[in-house]
């Protein structure tokens, strides 16, 4: 039989539990949101050197 406290301590352990998963859950999103920034600077960079180098060839 669990007491009144016993199970408190469950719910305090289990919410920890999801706000430690949460936590690592937006630190991946967080890194995923940077990688796509980044790979979209890239992109438009190259596009603004190809654009470049196209001027220059003619």
């Amino acid at each position: 039989m669990t007491t009144q406290l016993e199970v408190g301590a469950i719910d305090s352990d289990q919410v920890q539990a999801l706000s430690s998963g949460s936590k690592f859950e937006a630190e991946l999103k967080a890194e995923q949101d940077e990688r796509k920034r980044e790979e979209e600077e890239r992109r438009l960079r190259q596009a603004a050197f190809q654009e470049l180098k196209a001027n220059f060839s003619t």
